[in-house]
């Protein structure tokens, strides 16, 4: 029983069936291949979904930038104690060079002076420690005597650099003569080396006087006038000669 026109009430307002099933089959293909591509990448370790990289616990190596702090490594110092001189003879100081040719305005020239006329055509400025101002080496006749004469400042440097050769020797001060003179004939006293003594010149007191026989017979001196220090040496065949030297001609002159 239907009327013209008239169709069943299942019909209306229905899409067809099959439209619906293929949205459907679309919808679920691009949520397959959203999940498909988000799996891709977390398997490479690639895109905004790798993971953040995090520290192994190794430090890096510093740039060249980087390394701009103070060094870490001790700076090399001297051992304790090293700076410390041994015994010498000679002043301590800062090695000086000679003053050049002798000439009448400097401290060479002026120590010069006080070299006796006999010998001082034969000497030559040499090197010297501080504190001295001027030293000078000389030949004595056939050069078996040499003497060297050196110029202080003061009496205590220059009696600071003669003390440290008494005490080189080992020996007091004032232990007594090294020489002999008798009828005008001198002699070295070799069994009293080494001795020390004051002497005088025209029975003033001028300064103090060292023989010792170490390597060389020799005898220190000071003049206090001058504050000039001198150093004769000579082989010991011939210490008289050198005792006799010193005595009447190693000066220095006023």
């Amino acid at each position: 029983m239907t009327a013209e026109g008239f169709k069943p009430p299942s019909y209306y307002g229905q899409p067809p069936r099959r439209a619906a099933s293929r949205t459907l089959v679309a919808a679920v293909a691009g949520v397959l291949v959203i999940v498909l591509g988000i799996g891709l990448a977390l398997a490479l370790k690639i895109g905004p979904l790798a993971p953040v990289p995090t520290n192994s616990g190794a430090s890096p190596t510093p740039t060249a930038s980087q390394q701009t702090g103070s060094p870490t490594s001790p700076i090399a110092s001297p051992p304790p104690g090293s700076s410390t001189p041994g015994p010498t003879i000679t002043p301590t100081g800062v090695p000086s060079p000679s003053n050049g040719p002798a000439t009448p305005n400097t401290a060479t020239g002026e120590l010069m002076s006080h070299v006796p006329d006999i010998i001082r055509s034969s000497c030559l400025p040499t090197d010297f420690l501080e504190p001295i101002l001027a030293m000078v080496s000389c030949a004595v006749g056939d050069g078996q005597i040499t003497v060297e004469y050196a110029r202080y400042p003061d009496a205590d440097s220059m009696y600071a650099a003669y003390n440290d050769r008494v005490r080189v020797v080992q020996i007091e001060t004032d232990s007594g003569l090294c020489f002999t003179s008798e009828g005008g004939t001198i002699t070295a006293t070799q069994n009293r080396w080494p001795a020390e003594h004051p002497y005088n010149v025209d029975g003033l007191p001028v300064g103090r006087y060292l023989c010792v026989n170490t390597e060389l017979p020799t005898i220190s001196w000071t003049d206090d006038r001058l504050l000039i220090m001198g150093v004769t040496s000579a082989g010991t065949e011939v210490m008289d000669r050198l005792v006799a030297f010193w005595v009447n001609e190693a000066g220095p002159a006023q």
